[in-house]
C-alpha cells in the first residue's frame, strides 16, 4: 500500500512539472516574438529617455563646448608611448644644471637651448683658451 501511494505521488508531481514546463515555452516564445519585434528599432545597447524620465532625474543637454574640466578622474592603466619623437641629450662635460628651459613632455626646435649647465672646470679651460 505504501508503494502504491509513493507511486502515485511520484507520477502526480511528474505531471506537474511537465504542466508548468508547457507554459514557460509560451512565455519565451511571447518573449521571442517581442524581442524580434523591437530589433529593427534600435540596437539592446543604446538606452533612450523620455521628456518626464530626464525631468525626474534632473538631466539637461547642451551644446557641445570646449572648456576646462574643475574635476579630476582617477584610473588605473598603462600608457604605451611609442619612441619616435624622443631624443636622448648629453653633455659634452659633467657639470650642475642652473637652469631647465623646458620640461617633460614639451616640443622643442632645433637650436632652442634646453638646458644650461654650470662647470668651474670647464670655465677654467675656457679662460685658458682666450689667454693663449
Amino acid at each position: 500500500m505504501k508503494q502504491h501511494i509513493i507511486y502515485t505521488v511520484f507520477a502526480f508531481v511528474f505531471l506537474i512539472s511537465c504542466g508548468k514546463k508547457d507554459s514557460n515555452e509560451s512565455e519565451s516564445e511571447i518573449k521571442t516574438e517581442q524581442t524580434e519585434e523591437h530589433s529593427d528599432e534600435s540596437p539592446q545597447t543604446i538606452a533612450s529617455l523620455t521628456e518626464e524620465q530626464m525631468k525626474a532625474v534632473d538631466i539637461t543637454l547642451g551644446k557641445i563646448e570646449m572648456k576646462e574640466l574643475t574635476s579630476t578622474i582617477k584610473a588605473n592603466g598603462v600608457l604605451r608611448v611609442p619612441n619616435n619623437n624622443k631624443a636622448t641629450i648629453t653633455s659634452m662635460y659633467g657639470g650642475i644644471i642652473k637652469t631647465l628651459n623646458v620640461q617633460i613632455g614639451d616640443f622643442v626646435r632645433k637650436g632652442q637651448v634646453i638646458a644650461s649647465i654650470s662647470n668651474p672646470e670647464y670655465i677654467q679651460l675656457q679662460e685658458q683658451y682666450l689667454t693663449v
